[in-house]
């Protein structure tokens, strides 16, 4: 009797057995129905966060005077503030993107629309904000500003008063050493409607001083060689005593409050900005 092959048990494995009609379904039917919900998900959500990081943010000019113009790369730049969208915060931005900046920074006055702001100071969407550093010493000309060379004739003739017993003038020159190195020249720069408001506070409050009659200042801008004048103090008082007190507490002021800053020029073709103190950032 022939040999019976055993049958097999259950179906034979096939290594490309293709899907069946309803495991194939089933299979696209989880595509559809899971798979475009997470992408769609993801993508809303990332386009959320994207949303609120633009909201949170507000869009700021700054200008950058003396020194920070060399730090900051350039007259203007633009620059995105994040909450809580203050003076602070813009410093904080700055710091960031500009890390060279950031000692001079920690000393930067704010101003805005020609006032000096506080660092907690709420700014504004598209807002100017000039920023100004310690300063050094220091549009049409004024009485008090100028690029002309300047008049010590007329500012006596301002100041002249039959009362006045003494008269003391101090005047400021370039000189052709500073730091241990040859000057060629200095570029003075100013935020010029906050230099001429502080001058003139300068000189009022110079004249509130005892014995003191009349205080006039006047400051040169622009490139200067050595020994050409930058700046005249004159005093007139009833006696010397008064007007030598006075004209050392003007200049002193003067260097103390107005922004003006010296950019020195070196024989070695280098240059560098004179040094100065921090402005008062906060509002009188």
């Amino acid at each position: 009797m022939a040999r019976q092959s055993p049958k097999p048990v259950g179906k034979p494995y096939t290594r490309h057995q293709p899907l069946g009609d309803n495991r194939l379904a089933r299979h696209a039917s989880a595509l559809n129905q899971h798979e475009p919900h997470e992408a769609l998900d993801t993508l809303e959500r990332s386009q959320a966060h994207r949303s609120t990081v633009n909201t949170d943010r507000i869009a700021i000019t700054v200008e950058p005077y003396g020194v920070l113009n060399d730090l900051l790369g350039g007259l203007t730049l633009s620059v995105h503030v994040p909450a809580p969208h203050d003076v602070n915060a813009l410093m904080a931005e700055l710091t960031h993107r500009f890390p060279a900046a950031a000692s001079t920074l920690l000393q930067t006055a704010a101003a805005v629309d020609d006032q000096l702001i506080g660092r907690d100071t709420k700014l504004d969407d598209g807002q100017t904000v000039a920023l100004l550093p310690p300063v050094s010493g220091g549009q049409p000309d004024t009485s008090r500003l100028t690029e002309s060379p300047l008049d010590p004739a007329s500012l006596m003739h301002e100041t002249d008063d039959p009362a006045a017993g003494a008269v003391v003038v101090f005047g400021g020159t370039v000189r052709t050493e500073n730091r241990d190195k040859s000057v060629t020249a200095i570029d003075y720069t100013a935020h010029r409607p906050l230099a001429e408001s502080a001058m003139a506070d300068i000189e009022a409050e110079i004249v509130d001083e005892p014995d003191v009659i009349a205080c006039r200042i006047q400051h040169r801008l622009g490139r200067l060689e050595p020994g050409v004048a930058s700046v005249y103090v004159v005093i007139r008082s009833g006696h010397r005593e008064a007007a030598f007190a006075a004209g050392r507490k003007a200049i002193d002021k003067v260097k103390e409050r107005v922004p003006i800053w010296k950019n020195e020029y070196f024989t070695d073709g280098t240059r560098e900005y004179v040094p100065g103190v921090a402005l008062d950032s906060e509002p009188t």
